[in-house]
């Protein structure tokens, strides 16, 4: 086993050093955000579309709702809404009063980022009589399997009296989005506990929308501006769903894990040149992070490695390709053969950082010195079978175009252990998604031409259910095994047991399983592998359900495959330690059958008088590797169990 390097986190905080006893920084994903400004567009005269210009940016989870606002004197509708061209929503919700208001609400999920515009196509123009309402807006932190929850929460109501109002069901962490349409009359929101993001008013059209907080039910309303009353209105929202998940800051906290290699390795240098040093070193940078507790096959959201200015003396354009190194748990880097940066194994995917801004400012830690989303590499790192939760993994930088151009200069774990600052070395952030279950435990049990599997859960929270995974290699392709998804039987505070037997195997052949557990909204994890080696020992006596005479003292099997046995007896199929007599008691037979002494034969009669009269019995075999492997059980009944009571 390696040892793991401890470094307390070091930084000068009102003069004093502070040293902190911790690394990473763990912590719920943030709350759901508005991504930026809203912005909402009157429909321009005897035309069916409105064109919105909007801006959405780069953060996480991204989710954009564009609300519809209309008096439709003539049944007008949206038939589609498109961003950036080529990306279409999808209708939510709708509600009309006749032919008097109309509101509609569409969804797109993970909009591209950049400055684009959202184009609203109606079924027929609108008269210049009436208008129409389109607003945009965008979120941050949503759920992007069901952002609306499944099925989708929403809520439409439409009246011809104040107040406009509809209740929805939400839940503390939801975000609810409300949008409504009057005839003749503007309107206005007073609800405190709600924000306004717009409310236009034009050729009797009223159109608004708000956000509110979530909570067990949540009330949206607005009112008449005029004291006649407002003739006819229609409103609807929907509740935005936060994503599960959890976030981590990950620094590089020693020496030995990052490293440059041009010419030769540097482990001890101040800084790290990003991809080349001068024209004349083209270099290989890795730096290994420690510690990652991110279980295996969880899903990643958001990575990226944030760097520290060292020094300002940028040189021409510079491209960087980006890596992760293919292993389950990374080792330190070393001069020494197998532990250079450029020995190590790389992943399938990489990213490419592509015009690097220059970095001007010393110590600076901005979105310049930041790589872009890196999920894709951190995501195959934890989705290979043998990675587990606290790991260490590696990630590699080298010049895109291998042409020795382009330097960007930021400060490695020496360099940052000089400044007494340790927030200045390379940072790890990601955001995953693991999915909520307890896995207690996960275990294999070779039979004869079959694979017990069975799993224990000690609590579920929104599982959906499990599939089971085989290859004949550790490291190979897995196929999923279950026709159906095998369901969730748990729930938040308890778990499970489960079983399922393979009987799709050969004897004589290792398999190895993978356990998948699948949530509500489409996040899964994978647990194992485990593996099990299917045998041929077949039990002949005694029979199946067959009582057999008080007294009979043999048990029969045979097996081609394995040179030495063991007898279970037991009160129960699980066969635990408490309940199972073992014969011989020390050591192995290398016979096909097992003659019970008298003693060895009472032992049983016990056995049997506890459990009712009926026992378990099966036969544990080792082959030529010295693998323990297991028989199938058979249950088996004595003519006259019981004994005088001692």
């Amino acid at each position: 086993m390696k040892k793991r390097n401890k470094v307390s986190l070091v930084t000068v905080i009102s003069g004093l050093i502070l040293l902190v006893s911790f690394i990473w920084t763990p912590s719920l994903l943030a709350d759901i955000a508005i991504d930026g400004t809203p912005h909402v567009v009157e429909r321009t005269p005897d035309s069916n579309t409105i064109t919105v210009n909007h801006t959405v940016g780069t953060g996480s989870n991204r989710f954009m709702l564009v609300g519809i606002s209309l008096v439709n004197d003539n049944n007008e509708y949206v038939t589609g809404i498109t961003w950036n061209t080529t990306e279409d929503l999808e209708h939510v919700v709708s509600i009309a009063t006749a032919d008097d208001s109309r509101i509609e609400i569409w969804q797109l999920v993970a909009p591209s980022s950049g400055n684009h515009n959202v184009v609203v196509t109606f079924d027929k123009v609108i008269p210049a009589a009436r208008s129409a309402w389109a607003g945009v807006i965008t979120f941050t932190g949503v759920d992007q399997t069901y952002p609306l929850g499944d099925p989708p929460a929403t809520a439409s109501d439409v009246g011809t009296t104040e107040p406009v109002t509809v209740d929805i069901t939400s839940a503390a962490g939801d975000l609810v989005f409300g949008v409504a349409a009057a005839e003749y009359d503007s309107i206005t929101n007073d609800d405190g506990s709600q924000t306004e993001h717009w409310n236009e008013y034009s050729a009797s059209s009223a159109g608004a929308a708000v956000t509110e907080d979530g909570a067990a039910t949540v009330t949206i309303s607005w009112n008449d501006t005029t004291s006649t009353g407002i003739s006819h209105w229609a409103i609807g929202a929907v509740s935005i769903k936060p994503s599960v998940g959890t976030a981590l800051d990950v620094w590089v906290t020693a020496s030995d894990d990052d490293a440059e290699e041009g010419s030769s390795m540097d482990i001890t240098s101040s800084d790290l040149e990003l991809p080349n040093e001068g024209t004349s070193n083209p270099q290989w940078v890795g730096m290994r992070f420690q510690g990652i507790t991110v279980p295996q096959g969880s899903s990643i959201e958001n990575a990226y490695i944030q760097f520290a200015t060292d020094e300002t003396n940028n040189t021409s354009d510079t491209d960087i390709e980006i890596f992760g190194e293919a292993t389950d748990d990374a080792e330190a880097f070393a001069d020494v053969a197998g532990y250079r940066v450029t020995d190590r194994a790389l992943t399938s995917a990489s990213v490419d950082w592509l015009d690097v801004p220059e970095w001007l400012i010393e110590h600076e830690q901005g979105v310049n010195q930041r790589t872009p989303d890196l999920s894709s590499i951190i995501e195959e790192i934890v989705g290979r079978p043998g990675w587990q939760s606290g790991y260490d993994l590696v990630i590699i930088l080298v010049d895109l175009q291998r042409d020795n151009i382009g330097e960007r200069c930021a400060e490695s774990w020496n360099g940052a252990n000089g400044h007494l600052d340790l927030t200045l070395a390379p940072m790890l952030h990601l955001e995953h998604h693991p999915t909520l279950i307890d896995l207690s435990s996960f275990t294999a049990t070779p039979l004869n031409s079959a694979v017990l599997l069975e799993w224990e859960t000690e609590t579920e929270l929104d599982n959906e259910g499990f599939n089971l995974l085989r290859s004949e290699e550790e490291q190979g392709q897995y196929v999923k095994i279950n026709r159906n998804l095998i369901p969730s039987k748990g729930e938040a505070g308890f778990g499970a047991e489960y079983s399922y037997t393979d009987y799709d195997v050969e004897n004589g052949v290792t398999y190895y399983y993978l356990l998948e557990d699948i949530d509500f909204y489409g996040k899964s994890t994978l647990h194992g592998p485990v593996s099990a080696t299917p045998n041929d020992i077949v039990l002949i006596w005694p029979i199946e359900w067959e009582p057999i005479p008080l007294g009979s003292s043999l048990f029969m099997w045979v097996s081609s495959g394995n040179f030495s046995f063991k007898v279970e007896v037991s009160t129960s199929v699980s066969f635990p330690v408490s309940e199972t007599i073992t014969f011989p008691e020390e050591g192995w037979t290398s016979d096909l059958s097992f003659w019970l002494q008298p003693e060895e034969w009472e032992l049983i009669l016990r056995k049997t008088q506890a459990s009712g009269g009926h026992l378990f019995w099966r036969v544990l075999a080792k082959g030529k590797n010295d693998e323990v492997v297991f028989s199938d059980w058979r249950k088996f009944f004595i003519e006259r169990p019981m004994l005088p009571e001692e």
